[in-house]
């Protein structure tokens, strides 16, 4: 299932590799440059990684780059954190809008 949703979002030659910042289009970059996620500096009390997703930016966002973002986050700047690994993180969704 994970695959097929790769391919879904990214097509069938990425299936097998990392994807990287060449793999993302224009939406997506604005997306992720728009401050969408924020990584806490340092961790909670439990040594968990912090990410806030501020939904008010998410809300006027195309549904496919929000995904294809969210990917690249989790899979290329959270997963290889050791903290990541072996705690996991704490999401918290921000909201602003009125």
């Amino acid at each position: 299932r994970f695959l097929r949703r790769k391919e879904k979002y990214f097509g069938r030659d990425k299936i097998a590799r990392d994807i990287t910042l060449d793999d993302l289009d224009e939406d997506d970059i604005t997306l992720l440059l728009s401050g969408l996620y924020h990584i806490q500096d340092g961790t909670d009390q439990s040594g968990r990684v912090v990410v806030y997703e501020m939904m008010h930016i998410m809300g006027r966002s195309p549904a496919k780059s929000i995904i294809r973002a969210n990917y690249f986050v989790f899979f290329n700047i959270l997963s290889p954190m050791p903290s990541v690994q072996t705690k996991g993180i704490v999401t918290c969704f921000y909201d602003l809008s009125t």
